[in-house]
């Protein structure tokens, strides 16, 4: 594998470090919401939980390391009358954004 090459996976618990690290990055930005890292532990430890059927984080890493997170939930649209999918979290590092992560994480 080239160095430097985006690989997407699915976050597992041992990624819950770099994770709350990139949502620290992603709350300072977004002012309505407190950077709490227990609390986003303890969310990000219930979303990897289970049996991954209806909610997700998907990583980005670069050589092992995680540079990006997107995560997404399922919920029954009524209005729609089907599952309809619900983005929680897009954030990349600012080391490397602009560089279509982010895109490659939706």
């Amino acid at each position: 594998m080239k160095e430097n090459t985006v690989i997407i996976r699915k976050a597992v618990r041992s990624d819950i470090p770099a994770l709350i690290a990139l949502l620290e990055q992603l709350f300072s930005i977004e002012k309505d919401f407190r950077f709490d890292p227990d609390a986003q532990a303890r969310g990000l430890r219930l979303m990897l939980d289970g049996c991954g059927k209806h909610r997700t984080i998907q990583t980005a890493c670069i050589n092992d390391r995680v540079v990006g997170m997107c995560s997404a939930q399922t919920r029954i649209s009524s209005a729609r009358g089907q599952i309809c999918g619900i983005m929680e979290d897009l954030v990349v590092d600012k080391d490397h954004r602009g560089k279509g992560i982010g895109t490659r994480l939706l």
